[in-house]
């Protein structure tokens, strides 16, 4: 703790610093303003990143800083999960992306280099498709919020720590997948949409683990509850090591 030090004011930033992390609120108005503030302020060798979750942020970015700038997402809690997802932009200098996944790397978090930028990335995509699908389930009455969690808590969770979502096709079968993919049989399809389930809670001021109540009640604080969930975290990220998975991913 006696290596961090906090401050309101941007002039305290060191113009030597080597990385620069912008997190602030996910609105690109915000962002530009900074992205320009920042530009004045560090030295010519410092990389800017931003955790944007999912903004094309490049092109609020001055020419000035452009070469040296990438997207560093992280997930939340940062301190437990150990995913960063990282991606240059159109001007940023090759070898930065990489350089910073090494300098991730080493601090002992979990790095994957995108090719080139999509909304989203890589994970919160793949936690929209399944979102998707969670909510036309629970808007339609197909199942409980409860009984949905629990089928995958006791099943795709559990496989996936060990397979992944793409080498779990190897172990399925190849020739099964296409199979499947030839012949679909989950329909109706659902799409994009505001989900009635979420806007009713919205408008209810149920929002979920701050507000004591969402999809499930919580009877203990915001910081009990987070505490909680942090230390079941701590204790699975501790297995997956045990068990060799974090190795493979840290490889």
């Amino acid at each position: 703790m006696d290596r961090i030090a906090t401050s309101k004011d941007l002039c305290d930033l060191p113009a030597d610093c080597d990385l620069v992390i912008e997190a602030i609120v996910e609105n690109a108005a915000a962002k530009k303003v900074l992205f320009h503030q920042l530009a004045g302020l560090v030295g010519p060798e410092t990389i800017i990143a931003s955790n944007t979750s999912y903004l094309d942020v490049f092109p609020l970015v001055p020419r000035a800083i452009l070469n040296r700038f990438l997207i560093t997402h992280f997930f939340n809690p940062p301190h437990i999960v150990p995913l960063v997802e990282i991606v240059g932009g159109p001007g940023t200098y090759p070898d930065i992306p990489g350089g910073v996944a090494r300098w991730l790397d080493s601090k002992g978090m979990t790095t994957v280099v995108l090719k080139r930028f999509l909304p989203g990335f890589i994970v919160n995509r793949l936690q929209r498709a399944i979102g998707r699908e969670v909510l036309y389930m629970i808007d339609e009455g197909y199942a409980e919020p409860r009984e949905i969690d629990r089928a995958v808590k006791s099943s795709l969770a559990l496989r996936m720590t060990v397979v992944g979502v793409v080498k779990r096709y190897d172990f399925t079968g190849i020739d099964m997948t296409l199979r499947a993919l030839e012949a679909p049989s989950i329909d109706p399809v659902s799409e994009d949409r505001v989900s009635p389930s979420i806007a009713d809670m919205v408008e209810k001021g149920h929002w979920g683990v701050k507000t004591g109540k969402g999809f499930y009640e919580y009877e203990r604080s915001q910081e009990e509850t987070l505490r909680e969930r942090d230390l079941k975290l701590l204790e699975i990220r501790k297995l997956m090591r045990e068990l060799g998975e974090l190795g493979e991913l840290d490889a």
